[in-house]
């Protein structure tokens, strides 16, 4: 299937961008935290540890970067898949589950394969873009790191238009799992950009110039919901309309990079500025 869809470089970034926009979502562990205390009579120090767990299980990932040498990305990305269905048990647990037993342990382990899942996911993203983007491996990262960092703010969006735990929680899940199934079956290690005969050049210092711009207006319109949404009790119409502006930004940004192209050049100088994309041999 990846044979077929023959996906450039830019088409890769697009699913890793995707991808790294729910690889933040411990960030969201305080929005939800509030109905796991009311809702099995937890107390801080429960709630406590279980975030500390999918934290611990989030930044341990020796393992995984050992696969990612032997395999490549494409089993990380379905790795993430497979630790998804934590997710899903999240869901299904506040959703029919009113009186389980221990359920600290219960939520404590779901936490840990959540952040062990966008752990799977941040290594694939963060490994192939340094790959893909040899001589802008910064500019790219960063890019992508942003959106990680914005998970929360991104999530927390959807809360104040659905004010809904139990419906956030299975938009994060369907989300997760279908951006990392999306990134699997897009990411193609013998993409054309990637063949060690080919060279390709394309400014890429203006097209992340022109996403970072982008992602100062996302970021100003987050801000502006989040404000808004603490300090007023806004009406359905206005947190409909702030969700439609944050995501226009962010589909115009991921959509903007994802649909460029590189420029196929003759006796391209591999010196340049520009980015110059080969395969690694073997």
């Amino acid at each position: 299937l990846s044979s077929m869809l023959k996906a450039n470089r830019w088409q890769i970034y697009f699913a890793c961008l995707l991808v790294e926009a729910f690889c933040g979502l411990n960030y969201v562990f305080g929005t939800v935290s509030g109905t796991y205390k009311s809702k099995y009579h937890l107390n801080q120090d429960e709630t406590s540890r279980i975030g500390a767990f999918a934290n611990l299980a989030g930044y341990t990932g020796i393992h995984v970067g050992l696969i990612y040498d032997r395999f490549g990305a494409r089993p990380l990305f379905f790795g993430a898949l497979f630790f998804s269905i934590s997710f899903f048990l999240t869901w299904g647990l506040i959703k029919f589950i009113d009186s389980p037993k221990h359920p600290e342990a219960l939520l404590t382990g779901l936490y840990f394969f959540q952040g062990h899942a966008m752990m799977f996911s941040d290594i694939a993203v963060m490994s192939t873009l340094v790959k893909i983007f040899p001589k802008s491996k910064g500019r790219a990262v960063g890019l992508a790191k942003a959106f990680g960092g914005l998970s929360g703010s991104l999530m927390n969006q959807l809360y104040y238009l659905t004010d809904s735990v139990q419906t956030l929680l299975f938009l994060i899940a369907v989300g997760f799992s279908s951006v990392n199934l999306f990134a699997a079956l897009v990411y193609n290690r013998d993409t054309p950009d990637l063949q060690l005969a080919e060279r390709r050049q394309t400014d890429t210092g203006k097209i992340f110039g022109n996403a970072y711009s982008g992602m100062v207006v996302l970021i100003a319109v987050l801000l502006t919901s989040a404000l808004l949404n603490d300090a007023l009790e806004l009406g359905l119409a206005v947190r409909i309309l702030l969700s439609t502006l944050v995501i226009c930004c962010f589909g115009t940004i991921v959509t903007y990079t994802g649909t460029r192209n590189d420029e196929l050049l003759e006796n391209v100088d591999t010196d340049s500025d520009t980015d110059v994309v080969t395969a690694e041999t073997g």
